[in-house]
């Protein structure tokens, strides 16, 4: 596949991804980002500027539809991207409550020694779920979700839904 066309295929939640393709995916999106952020700095551009918050944005929903594709992969719905968000903001929740009763409220105050830590614990979850997106098996055979991704890493949803529909688990 090319790169435009991998970038296509990432684009739309339907179909599958396995480990390659997400791996390649990754490098993709973060050499695209390097490459953004270090014209926008060469510019003179700002950090803030809403061109990078659109590219941030499409790059986000390229994130979230390869991970759907990579769940899709392993027999997953794309609801699992929910409860992986509400579990990584319910632990961050709980680490800062349990920061804030125990050391205080001065400890979520960034020139406190202790907040680095903090900050760095609350990712972990998140961490976590990336990880196993890159290490999980996927199903060996085609699924419900679309048939074994071939050598590029990809494959395409049966009966090429459409973009809502493919993003609701049946």
């Amino acid at each position: 596949m090319q790169f435009i066309a991998i970038l296509k295929a990432s684009c739309n939640p339907a179909g599958r991804i396995n480990r390659t393709g997400f791996l390649y995916l990754a490098l993709i999106i973060l050499g695209i980002q390097v490459a953004t952020y270090g014209m926008t700095l060469s510019f003179g551009l700002q950090a803030e500027s809403t061109v990078l918050r659109v590219f941030d944005l499409a790059t986000l929903w390229i994130c979230l539809t390869a991970a759907a594709k990579r769940l899709h992969d392993t027999g997953r719905g794309a609801i699992w991207i929910l409860y992986a968000v509400a579990g990584s903001l319910a632990f961050s929740v709980l680490l800062i409550m349990v920061a804030v009763v125990t050391l205080g409220p001065t400890v979520l105050q960034p020139q406190n020694p202790l907040y680095i830590w903090i900050v760095s614990l609350a990712t972990v979850p998140a961490f976590g779920a990336t990880l196993w997106l890159h290490f999980a098996k996927g199903a060996v055979a085609a699924n419900r979700f679309g048939p074994t991704p071939d050598h590029t890493g990809f494959s395409q949803a049966p009966n090429d839904e459409s973009l809502m529909s493919a993003a609701v688990d049946r």
